[in-house]
């Protein structure tokens, strides 16, 4: 069965908590914020780890810090619709999967976007992973972003 870490980057704790709930799924959550007490209270009640983030490094390295292979990546204030909890956890009854990875729907974009990352086939220097050839779509699924107010 493969497993993976949900990876989110904090930049502040609006919207966190909702992400955190809806990152349950995963057996790993990481959060790379930018010091914030406020985050690492919200992680420690949400069995997230968190990791400051390192000035003049990007989120390419950051992933070194996940357990898992498989990294989903959320940002604070997104949710997993039902079908794409569904796809995932039928993903997760696979022997193995050798797929660079996944594209979900985002609800700003209709396009789809990498965000289900197998990191032994993807290997990225910058903020965010190159798309592989052989990435996948989850079908019905959709990563929604809620109505974030502002502080």
């Amino acid at each position: 069965m493969p497993k993976f870490t949900v990876f989110i980057l904090a930049e502040t704790v609006h919207g966190l908590d909702t992400t955190l709930h809806a990152a349950r799924i995963a057996p790993d959550i990481l959060v790379i914020h930018d010091g914030d007490a406020a985050i690492e209270r919200l992680c420690f009640l949400n069995r997230a780890r968190c990791m400051p983030r390192i000035p003049g490094v990007t989120l390419g390295a950051h992933v070194m810090d996940a357990f898992h292979d498989w990294l989903l990546l959320l940002q604070p204030g997104e949710l997993l619709n039902p079908e794409t909890i569904s796809a995932i956890e039928s993903w997760k009854r696979r022997k193995r999967d050798d797929c660079g990875g996944y594209l979900i729907r985002c609800d700003e974009s209709d396009r789809p976007q990498l965000r289900f990352v197998n990191r032994t086939v993807v290997n990225w220097v910058g903020d965010f992973p190159p798309v592989p050839t052989n990435a996948g779509i989850f079908p019905g699924a959709i990563v929604r972003s809620i109505a974030l107010r502002a502080a």
